[in-house]
């Protein structure tokens, strides 16, 4: 819980100082919004990293596929990096790219998932029959 409150004074701070330079110079402010980002995802880095350990722990304690584990890993590891790099552009004042890092996300968990959707089509249709 105490982690929190650590990354709301930080993003509260990083917010204050953004707000500061992008009235005197644009650059610096998207230069502290990135610098900002990263930092806060650093700050997180050890709550992923045992979040990812703990679905492997209950994917081998439930011999669950491996497969759709990482499956899974792919999807957010993906929307979790887009998020990022949209926002970014948000914050450059660039909302045409953003919508279109947005967009191309989506294809690319679909991409990314379409195989398996495949397969819970190719199951349905033979219950069916």
């Amino acid at each position: 819980m105490n982690q929190i409150f650590k990354i709301a004074a930080t993003g509260a701070v990083l917010c204050m100082l953004y707000l500061y330079f992008s009235k005197q110079n644009k650059d610096y402010a998207v230069l502290i919004s990135l610098a900002g980002g990263l930092l806060i995802l650093f700050m997180v880095m050890d709550y992923a990293a045992y979040a990812i350990g703990a679905i492997t722990l209950i994917a081998e304690k439930y011999s669950i596929d491996s497969g759709g584990i990482a499956l899974v890993l792919k999807v957010l590891l993906t929307a979790y990096t887009a998020q990022f790099a949209s926002d970014l552009c948000l914050d450059s004042d660039m909302k045409a790219l953003s919508s279109k890092i947005d967009l191309a996300a989506r294809f690319v968990i679909l991409y990314i998932t379409l195989p398996t959707i495949l397969t819970l089509f190719e199951y349905i249709i033979k219950v069916m029959q």
